[in-house]
């Protein structure tokens, strides 16, 4: 990670990228996971990049400023969805892995269409049966102008 400069940025952008205070996530991320697991995922995405190795409940209540439940639930997601690897556990917490292919595959599907609709689609066939998430927002918008079916 780069050390912070003393020089004003003439954006947030610039001082972000300047200083290395970034994860890259797309956005069409935020129709696959939930809100605490793509902050979760952003988080150990973050940690890993700055050499951090292990992550227990309490660095991520810190750093995400959610409960402990959630931040389990979130974890175990991630854990079924492939996204993370559980790894060994130590006395400083648990090792996890990210997944980059399988999220680059993920980048890669959702960029293939401007359809929304299709993007939720998407994100639910990733998700697997039962892990849905726009079952209803699919319904709702399916054989409109935002849906590639119409």
């Amino acid at each position: 990670m780069k050390k912070t400069t003393n020089t004003p940025p003439k954006t947030l952008d610039e001082f972000i990228a300047q200083n290395g205070y970034y994860v890259c996530l797309p956005i069409n991320f935020a129709v696959v996971f939930t809100p605490s697991e793509l902050i979760v995922l952003s988080v150990i995405k973050h940690n890993l990049n700055i050499g951090t190795k292990t992550f227990s409940i309490s660095l991520l209540k810190v750093w995400t400023g959610l409960s402990q439940n959630t931040i389990k639930d979130a974890l175990t997601s991630l854990v079924d969805l492939d996204v993370l690897s559980k790894g060994s556990v130590s006395k400083k917490g648990t090792f996890y892995k990210i997944n980059e292919k399988k999220l680059a595959r993920l980048y890669m599907e959702l960029n293939r269409t401007t359809a929304p609709v299709e993007r939720l689609r998407i994100a639910d066939r990733f998700r697997g049966e039962g892990k849905e998430l726009h079952a209803g927002r699919i319904a709702e918008f399916e054989n409109t102008e935002f849906d590639t079916r119409r």
